[in-house]
């Protein structure tokens, strides 16, 4: 039985299953474009996954700001480890990072999906 990280689409976000995601990596791709992509003053949004690599840019902007401080591994493993378990605000929510980006869950089922959608991206391995 194949297990899926999602499926379908919520907030206009493509959800990839893990068949889908051994081809390509979102992560992976948001962590080597990183210092391109913080660079851009605009970012042409042409799908899903642009609108996904701009939150991980934006998460990975908040990972290095927390490990700024850390002197040991052990304490910045502990600080990306906090991040990961940190309240994550949906679209639609107040502190969501880009109101406009994401469209706005339409009910709580789909809430639920998108969190647990962004915390898989915040606690990938």
């Amino acid at each position: 039985m194949e297990k899926k990280r999602g499926g379908g689409s919520f907030c206009n976000v493509m959800m990839l299953s893990f068949s889908q995601a051994d081809k390509i990596d979102i992560v992976d791709e948001a962590i080597s474009f990183f210092r391109a992509n913080v660079f851009f003053r605009n970012f042409d949004i042409r799908s899903s996954a642009d609108k996904l690599l701009i939150y991980l840019t934006l998460y990975i902007n908040v990972a290095l700001k927390r490990l700024e401080g850390c002197r040991t591994l052990a304490v910045g493993t502990k600080a990306i480890i906090n991040l990961g378990l940190e309240n994550v605000p949906v679209p639609g929510e107040q502190g969501f990072p880009f109101p406009g980006l994401f469209t706005s869950p339409s009910s709580e089922e789909e809430a639920g999906i998108i969190l647990s959608y962004f915390l898989l991206f915040s606690q990938f391995p």
